[in-house]
């Protein structure tokens, strides 16, 4: 039996590996991007920000406020609900529920530039994918040994 029949599981299995070491390489690490990114932060802000968006929240803003009007302040000063009736909580309600209208978009567009330039989602990734890249590494190759041991094999029946 020659060397050349047992080198070629291990070729095999240094192909299969290296071919998914080379292949994370290039989608993860290149400095250009291999594609469109997987996300921006543009498009996330222009989604947050929309006015339709916003309309979709205020249901809950505005029932926050009631509760806070109702309850949460005449708890905490109950001099003023004796002077604060029906009329005076909706008026009220309706200011803050125009405030916070105009208010939510530019705070959220904040936040969102916060966001951006405090979180590195390429070490994010890098982090969260270095154990299952590296059982990919792994499988790729015992799959290139176990194909190299075929081969191998069918060389010696050719034979």
């Amino acid at each position: 039996m020659s060397y050349t029949l047992i080198l070629i599981p291990f070729i095999s299995a240094f192909i299969g590996w290296f071919t998914v070491w080379m292949g994370v390489r290039l989608l993860f690490r290149s400095g250009k991007p291999a594609g469109k990114p997987l996300f921006s932060f543009d498009e996330i802000r222009q989604k947050i920000t929309h006015p339709d968006t916003v309309q979709q929240i205020m249901p809950m803003v505005e029932a926050h406020i009631d509760h806070f009007l109702r309850e949460k302040l005449s708890a905490e000063m109950p001099m003023i609900s004796m002077f604060i009736g029906e009329k005076t909580i909706q008026q009220l309600k309706g200011i803050f529920i125009a405030e916070i209208q105009t208010l939510f978009p530019d705070m959220l567009s904040q936040y969102l530039d916060k966001l951006e330039r405090e979180l590195d989602f390429k070490k994010i990734l890098a982090v969260q994918l270095q154990k299952p890249l590296r059982k990919a590494r792994i499988i790729a190759g015992l799959f290139g040994f176990a194909v190299g041991l075929l081969q191998a094999g069918l060389l010696l029946l050719w034979r």
